[in-house]
């Protein structure tokens, strides 16, 4: 995979990293071409002499997969930690205090628009929500569980910054059976 792009620290120090990168780059960091970042500070591979450094790297990109948000349909729902009690707030009122309602839920992702949800799209959005959230957590288990086994750590590396790693961020509005 070509490192087309850097990913920058506070301190200008500089990594190569692949167009997949551009998803999930850490918090306080930055990425520009790879051609611009050569001008710089120091390069360095935090990652793939360190298994602890990487560890933390592939928590910062698993958070970072994990906030980015989702799509139900053509939905966009935020994946914020803070969100979740929004939706199981939703569940909540569906199951306990108004079971069998047919009206919408008003909800505005982070940066969107308002919309109306109806009782089941409130459902399936909350079940793609709590499922990627979960699904990134275990991503994160198995690339440190391989980097615990003794896998190259720049094998290990390059299958974090790899958007196919992580998993699916779009969803169908009806549940696959």
């Amino acid at each position: 995979m070509m490192k087309n792009f850097a990913i920058i620290d506070e301190r200008n120090d500089w990594y190569a990293a692949t167009d997949d990168a551009k998803q999930a780059v850490p918090t306080g960091h930055r990425i520009i071409p790879i051609t611009d970042a050569k001008s710089l500070s120091r390069s360095y591979e935090p990652h793939h002499d360190d298994p602890e450094l990487l560890k933390k790297r592939i928590a910062e990109i698993r958070y970072g997969k994990e906030s980015q948000g989702i799509t139900v349909g053509t939905q966009p729902v935020t994946t914020l930690r803070e969100e979740m009690p929004i939706w199981q707030g939703m569940l909540l009122d569906l199951a306990v205090f108004r079971p069998g309602v047919l009206q919408a839920f008003e909800y505005k992702p982070r940066g969107g628009v308002n919309t109306t949800l109806t009782p089941t799209q409130v459902q399936r959005c909350y079940e793609c929500f709590a499922w990627y959230v979960g699904a990134c957590f275990a991503t994160e288990r198995t690339l440190i569980a391989a980097i615990d086994v003794g896998t190259a750590l720049s094998t290990v590396a390059d299958l974090a910054d790899n958007n196919a790693t992580w998993p699916q961020t779009t969803f169908d509005w009806i549940a696959p059976v």
